[in-house]
């Protein structure tokens, strides 16, 4: 029961990013394992890059890793989900195939986080993919099945929006 709680038991402040960068847009959480978004996260001249900081244990005073690319308007970050075997993050303006903002989503396994890499393991990505998609903008993960959000998708009405279901193999 989470009703007689006034007061939080820890706080992480911004460890990225300046002010306006939106650290704690997007959130997961799995026993230990907390990943924090910053999906308008500034890196260099890149605006709206984002970024992804991962603790491995949120008790931890460092981050494990973070998460950056050095490309304008990803909102990297934007949706966040842990699951048994890792992290996915979401990237919805990532332009694919020359479609811009047509987005991603991309899985880290915590072998290769928790060791502080960042090597993505694979790549969602939709179909049948179209410029402005948004593909990522939310996402979830349970089990096997991976549920990914396009808000954007114009299929069948225009920018109406759609989910897609994934099963890992």
């Amino acid at each position: 029961n989470f009703s007689n709680l006034a007061t939080p038991f820890k706080s992480i402040n911004a460890t990225i990013g300046a002010p306006g960068a939106r650290f704690g847009a997007s959130l997961a959480l799995l026993g230990t394992r907390l990943a924090i978004g910053v999906p308008a996260y500034v890196n260099g001249a890149n605006l709206n890059s984002g970024a992804v900081v991962y603790f491995a244990n949120y008790n931890d005073a460092t981050p494990r890793a973070t998460i950056t690319e050095n490309t304008a308007e990803l909102l990297l970050g934007q949706g966040l989900a842990l699951g048994s075997d890792g992290l996915l993050v979401s990237s919805p303006y990532r332009t694919l195939n020359g479609s811009a903002r047509a987005g991603a989503v991309d899985f880290y396994r915590y072998s290769a986080l928790d060791g502080g890499t960042r090597t993505i393991s694979f790549r969602l990505q939709c179909y049948q993919s179209a410029a402005s998609d948004a593909f990522g903008w939310a996402v979830g993960i349970s089990g096997n099945q991976v549920v990914v959000g396009a808000r954007l998708k114009s299929d069948p009405e225009n920018a109406s929006g759609a989910s897609f279901m994934f099963a890992k193999r």
